[in-house]
């Protein structure tokens, strides 16, 4: 396959970018989530300059239009979850300000807006309505994803059916604090962007300097195993979200009829799956999703395990967390405060520039935590928090009510002190030393470590090369590949699936079906193979991260 040119590059980062971030439409089912994503696709295609002066400058205008698009997905996502509460003055009124920051004002838009006003009008009529509004003379957007949705094979069901003033004035009393904004150097590649992507896609192709501020590093490489043959009990605990990288299909493509459909299961209580007879020392758990989300049944599920989990530190918690809402975990916490444990949080700087999502992080601020954020060109994707230096929580999961009762996600405590320190020296290079992403070497920490009896490997991205780790494991698989994947868009790891299926491994894999459709997808090849793998049937997100080779 021909290397990618420099602008197709920066448009895949740009348009994956829109549909790995969550907020763009946590308040959206994946068919009107389509309609959403699809005119923000449509809209980066456009802003793509065909000649640019330099790569430099095609960077910075893909950046400024990916930032305007994300601008408007968050305010549409936002109110589809509000507009039952507006009174209809209001709603209007926040309708024909969100056309003129698409230059759509007119007179003339007056009577469709109106049609959006009323109650009655569903969420997916809302937001095509709203779309075709954003674009006069294309409104087919609806009529598109609905032809596409029936050209589709059926879907697996893993469940059933700038800073605000508030947080400016937080940053002074010295509990919230923010990385110094870094000096961009060179220019990456998707090549290298997919070995460094910090625990989901790197948003820009540019390499910072060593911040001064207060924040953390990164820690070893791994030792790279030459053996093929598989492991019988090895457990990967990677903090990634996402490897970003490319694969490119045509726009038309012959899909063949599904392999399975697995069968949805009822919604309930966090499963955890019997552990093997005197397997202790880990846990894991899995969210089963509502739909539709009630919050009256909010109640027993990975929030709890979790809260939990904090409720028994007795001297320290350390958190790193992208998204943090779910209430079990922020009381947990405060209640911690009140017992005199020291409590740390790392998080990203694109949240807490948001002045909803940061809420519970600037109030945790207020009440005693002392709140670390950085990595302002990308993002601090980790999940995962230490219990006094002695056991570890980490997962697909992000701590939000929509993470728990909305999307297929997981969770894993692994009691071992060895590995709580691999998770520690992370997370004081961003909390203490300042360094995020890139700006973090290799070092501090043990790839791989021995947990009674039991051989485990735990990679940071992007500093321990860990889309090689996987990749690794995947070209040795000899019996089984069996897949989750929220975002498959890594090129080499599709070969190496594809490959391993060629010569008789047996591949199952289930991929979010928002975003599979797109060219960058990895599903359109392997349904051409033939492989058995499905997009998944939550109408909300499939948010698992995960491979289960020669189980």
């Amino acid at each position: 396959m021909a290397e990618k040119s420099f602008q197709e590059q920066q448009l895949q980062r740009a348009v994956e970018s829109l549909y790995e971030d969550e907020r763009l439409r946590s308040n959206l089912t994946d068919d009107t989530a389509t309609l959403a994503l699809s005119w923000g696709e449509r809209q980066l295609k456009a802003a793509l300059p065909q000649n640019p002066a330099d790569e430099e400058a095609l960077q910075l205008q893909m950046e400024t239009a990916t930032t305007q698009v994300k601008k408007s997905l968050r305010t549409l996502n936002k109110l589809v979850s509000q507009r039952q509460e507006l009174a209809e003055e209001e709603l209007r009124e926040k309708l024909v300000a969100l056309l003129a920051e698409q230059g759509q004002e007119s007179s003339a838009l007056s009577g469709k807006v109106e049609a959006l006003v009323p109650q009655s009008v569903t969420d997916e009529a809302f937001v095509a309505g709203l779309v075709a509004l954003f674009e006069p003379g294309e409104a087919k957007a609806k009529e598109e994803v609905k032809e596409k949705d029936e050209e589709m094979p059926a879907r697996a069901l893993l469940a059933p059916p700038q800073e605000t003033a508030s947080t400016k004035q937080r940053m002074e009393t010295g509990r919230l604090r923010k990385a110094e904004p870094e000096e961009p150097k060179e220019n990456k590649g998707v090549g290298e962007a997919k070995k460094d992507s910090e625990e989901s896609e790197e948003r820009r192709g540019k390499k910072g300097t060593q911040n001064k501020g207060p924040l953390i590093n990164y820690e070893a490489r791994r030792k790279k195993q030459t053996d093929s043959k598989p492991m019988n009990a090895v457990i990967f605990l990677f903090v990634l979200v996402a490897v970003a990288v490319v694969f490119f299909f045509p726009d038309e493509v012959s899909m063949p009829e599904p392999l399975a459909t697995p069968v949805p299961s009822e919604p309930g209580e966090a499963t955890a799956p019997p552990a093997p007879t005197g397997a202790t020392w880990y846990e894991v758990y899995f969210t089963t999703p509502l739909y539709p989300d009630d919050k009256a049944a909010h109640t027993g599920s990975i929030d709890e395990k979790l809260a939990a989990f904090i409720d028994s530190a007795t001297s320290t918690v350390d958190m790193a967390i992208y998204q943090l809402d779910a209430p079990p975990v922020v009381q947990a916490l405060n209640d911690a405060l009140e017992r005199d444990v020291t409590v740390r949080i790392v998080t990203s700087t694109e949240v807490m520039e948001d002045e909803d999502e940061s809420a519970d992080f600037v109030d945790l601020a207020d009440a005693g935590v002392e709140v670390v954020d950085g990595n302002p060109n990308a993002i601090m994707h980790n999940k995962f928090v230490v219990v006094d230096g002695q056991a570890v929580w980490t997962g697909s999961w992000n701590f939000t009510a929509h993470d728990t009762y909305r999307y297929n996600n997981n969770g894993i405590i692994v009691r071992s002190p060895d590995l709580a320190a691999n998770y520690t020296a992370t997370f004081e290079k961003m909390w203490n030393d300042g360094l995020f992403g890139r700006q973090r070497d290799p070092g501090g920490t043990t790839p791989i470590l021995t947990i009674e009896g039991t051989t485990v490997e735990n990679y940071f991205s992007p500093e321990d090369e860990t889309a090689e780790a996987i990749l690794m494991r995947l070209n040795g698989a000899q019996e089984s590949i069996h897949f989750m994947a929220f975002s498959f868009t890594d090129d080499q790891m599709g070969a190496a699936i594809l490959e391993r299926a060629e010569n008789g491994v047996e591949v199952r894999g289930i991929f979010e079906n928002t975003g599979s459709n797109t060219e960058y997808s990895e599903y359109g090849g392997m349904r051409v193979a033939e492989l058995d793998v499905l997009q998944d049937g939550n109408p909300y997100l499939m948010h698992h991260k995960v491979f289960i080779i020669d189980s």
